[in-house]
């Protein structure tokens, strides 16, 4: 079951504009994760970095989407999703989901590989995560142009790589 709160948004002024704001948070590093919804019937993709883990038990996750996107339209409606923890070999996944105004269907995208000569196919891709989540919506809380997603992992399947992928002063970056 999941519940959608009303508007969290405050009403208090701040003095700190959204470019001071942003440079700020830039300096955060965050781990990568691919969103994965279905739109239209077809795996779509967004790339974030706010996404964490809330509680062991139940388990449970929180992710962060602006409202007016297709991701966060998806999650609401059917409430289901996954999370793919990106490796430091998924560059070109991660760019596809963070391609402003783009369309981000998965199943057609051909993804360049970071270190070898040629492509992969998503399906071949998601194998590539450290990590995949399947998740299911507690709750949604709309926060300004945002919706803070709260899930339970309801599956985990670990990936076959072993290094991270992070963002940290507006790039992508490896671990190690």
């Amino acid at each position: 079951m999941h519940s959608e709160e009303p508007n969290a948004t405050s009403s208090v002024e701040s003095g700190v504009s959204g470019d001071s704001f942003r440079d700020a948070m830039s300096h955060l590093a965050g781990g990568v994760v691919l969103v994965i919804s279905q739109v239209d019937g077809r795996p779509w993709g967004l790339t974030v970095t706010s996404c964490c883990a809330i509680s062991p038990e139940p388990p449970l996750v929180a992710v962060s989407v602006q409202t007016r996107t297709a991701t966060a339209r998806s999650i609401l409606e059917q409430g289901v999703f996954e999370l793919a923890l990106l490796s430091s070999h998924q560059r070109t996944l991660a760019n596809h989901g963070s391609a402003s105004g783009a369309k981000k269907f998965l199943d057609e995208a051909l993804l360049a590989d970071e270190d070898e000569e040629g492509t992969h196919n998503f399906t071949e891709e998601r194998q590539r995560s450290l990590v995949n989540l399947r998740c299911r919506l507690v709750q949604a809380i709309q926060v300004s142009d945002h919706h803070l997603i709260v899930a339970q992992v309801d599956a985990v399947e670990k990936g076959t790589e072993t290094s991270p992928l992070v963002y940290w002063l507006r790039q992508y970056r490896m671990v190690g």
